[in-house]
């Protein structure tokens, strides 16, 4: 998970547990999803990571967002102790 957050996104980070594993009932997928302390590196897009973005998980979250990505990110932050 270390190699793949480095080259899709050329950001250092520490890996934590699996937050959520899931798959897609409109595509054979399977998604798994880690809670990562970022430590280090610059994002940079990639062709799978086109764009990122910071968010202070003490805040409300954006306007915006996929409608998939919310739950996972108010996850992460119970998870972190930031709710």
């Amino acid at each position: 998970m270390r190699r793949e957050l480095r080259e899709e996104t050329s950001l250092i980070g520490e890996v934590g547990p699996v937050l959520l594993i899931r798959g897609d009932k409109r595509a054979p997928s399977l998604e798994v999803v880690y809670l990562v302390r970022v430590s280090g590196g610059t994002f940079r897009p990639s062709g799978e990571t086109p764009e990122g973005c910071w968010h202070d998980l003490g805040q409300p979250l954006p306007d915006g967002l996929h409608p998939t990505h919310r739950p996972v990110i108010q996850l992460a932050a119970r998870v972190a102790g930031v709710s």
